[in-house]
């Protein structure tokens, strides 16, 4: 079980740390009714309704109407499907990283796409070993515009996400200004030809190639990449498109069976 350490315990969000005590109770017994909670976890009945009732609210318990009894919800189950199909990303894209930076001397990166914040997440990298070389790190956060593995995310959203992508990314604080019809004009290409390339989007004279990795129902939800140097890329990039995507189809072969 996991201990909380004595000094950190006065951070501690009361009501927040009895809503994990409540999950992890259901997590443990399956089933309870909200009288039920109340006993087990010692919580005040006004203070446990509030708080179940909140849950629910937000999908993360749900209660049968028949038995009046609460049990883990969907949000739970689809939040642990994601965090374990990431875990499955790396293990099998690791290979292919290594593969894309012995071939290339650049930097492989796998990234997976936070719908909730339009932006890809950087969850694995391999690096070049060239002195000058793009070093992004695990857990990095980025547009979906400025990589190539970002640009195969925005090229798979609807066009309701695409309308809201562009209305929350003008109102960041970039470091260069974007043009949303410019980048609109390559979204149907990425589509078509299965790979985006950008260069120097993030200001810093570098360029990435990027494919998608879809799964059993062809959605994009993870990419891999490769990234360096705009000038030392240059020459290399249609090789570069070549093993991108053939590396992210093997992936979603692996992972999903696709053909």
């Amino acid at each position: 079980m996991l201990q909380i350490k004595k000094e950190s315990r006065k951070n501690l969000v009361p009501s927040v740390n009895k809503a994990f005590d409540i999950v992890t109770l259901l997590f443990r017994k399956g089933s309870l009714t909200l009288k039920d909670i109340t006993y087990e976890l010692k919580i005040p009945a006004s203070t446990c309704y509030n708080i179940v009732s909140t849950l629910e609210h937000r999908g993360v318990i749900q209660k049968d109407g028949q038995t009046n009894c609460y049990e883990l919800g969907m949000s739970l189950m689809k939040w642990g499907l994601k965090a374990y199909n990431n875990v499955d990303i790396r293990k099998v894209a690791v290979k292919y990283l290594y593969k894309l930076v012995e071939r290339f001397n650049e930097t492989a990166t796998v990234t997976v796409f936070n719908q909730a914040s339009y932006e890809s997440i950087v969850i694995d990298v391999v690096e070049g070993t060239e002195l000058l070389r793009t070093s992004p790190r695990i857990g990095a956060r980025y547009p979906l515009h400025v990589t190539g593995a970002g640009m195969c995310f925005l090229s798979s959203l609807p066009a309701d996400g695409l309308t809201n992508y562009f209305e929350l990314i003008q109102g960041e604080q970039l470091i260069r200004p974007i043009s949303e019809e410019k980048i609109r004009a390559n979204l149907q290409s990425i589509k078509e030809n299965g790979y985006a390339v950008t260069v120097n989007e993030l200001g810093t004279n570098a360029a990435s190639v990027g494919a998608g990795i879809r799964n059993n129902v062809q959605e994009i939800h993870a990419a891999i990449s490769i990234s360096g140097p705009a000038e030392r890329m240059k020459e290399q990039i249609p090789e570069m498109i070549k093993a991108v995507k053939s590396y992210a189809d093997e992936i979603s072969t692996r992972l999903y069976g696709n053909q």
